[in-house]
């Protein structure tokens, strides 16, 4: 087994037995709230075509851009909802559950980003990752 792959099987492995001494922004039972959804449902209208999307693996956001990326979506929805950008808010850590769980190769360092910017990933991956993370926090506020 090559040193890349072992450190690769160590992470998940580490993760899937050990998840206790997962920092608290990376658990995956963390609260969310109506805001929450808020925010997913206008970073999903501000993606609404794909002429809105910015392939660019960016993660420096404009005010004055029509183009986003999915990062630059979600910090600008929050922006509207809430006022401000919280990187760790639950909504955009739902997103990157969402994007671990399902394209766990289209990313190395920054999920969002680099997804974003994979040559592999479609706008269509781009509104499945929103959606998803959309239903996940309707039903976690539902229970």
């Amino acid at each position: 087994m090559g040193f890349r792959k072992y450190l690769v099987f160590m992470l998940i492995f580490g993760l899937c037995s050990c998840g206790q001494n997962l920092p608290d922004y990376e658990k995956r039972d963390i609260e969310v709230t109506q805001t929450d959804l808020e925010i997913l449902i206008r970073a999903n209208e501000l993606l609404n075509s794909e002429e809105l999307w910015n392939r660019n693996s960016i993660r420096t956001c404009r005010k004055d851009h029509k183009e986003l990326s999915l990062f630059c979506a979600l910090m600008r929805a929050s922006r509207q909802i809430t006022g401000k950008y919280e990187h760790r808010r639950a909504a955009i850590q739902e997103v990157r559950f969402v994007i671990d769980d399902q394209y766990r190769t289209r990313w190395s360092k920054h999920r969002l980003a680099d997804f974003n910017g994979n040559a592999d990933t479609s706008f269509e991956d781009i509104k499945k990752v929103i959606e998803v993370a959309i239903s996940k926090v309707k039903s976690k506020i539902s229970t």
